[in-house]
């Protein structure tokens, strides 16, 4: 019985690898600068797992009444939102915030408002 060489097909595009599909990249993710001047990078939801960017995805389509703070809580984490609030964005900076996070992203979160 033959044997399959399979070493030409771990690069193939007909049968991508998770190891493969990672070398695509990722956009370099959102930074947001406090007012203290710490950076907090908003990572691609691509980079999430499948659970948090769902999540994260059905929180920003809008149908549930979802605070800015869980937002940031589910995508930076409950440390880094508690940094950016401190602050004490206006409901129009946070929305500002958040709109221009969204369209950094957008071809990533395009589907979520369709």
């Amino acid at each position: 019985m033959a044997t399959k060489n399979t070493s030409r097909k771990k690069n193939s595009p007909r049968k991508p690898t998770l190891e493969s599909l990672e070398l695509e990249g990722s956009p370099e993710p959102f930074v947001y600068v406090t007012l203290s001047g710490e950076e907090i990078e908003f990572p691609s939801p691509l980079d999430m797992s499948v659970e948090q960017a769902e999540n994260l995805l059905f929180m920003l389509k809008g149908d549930a009444a979802v605070s800015s703070k869980e937002v940031f809580t589910q995508w930076v984490g409950k440390e880094a939102a508690a940094k950016i609030l401190a602050d004490k964005p206006t409901y129009r900076q946070i929305t500002a915030v958040s709109k221009q996070i969204v369209k950094y992203y957008e071809s990533v979160l395009a589907p979520v408002g369709e």
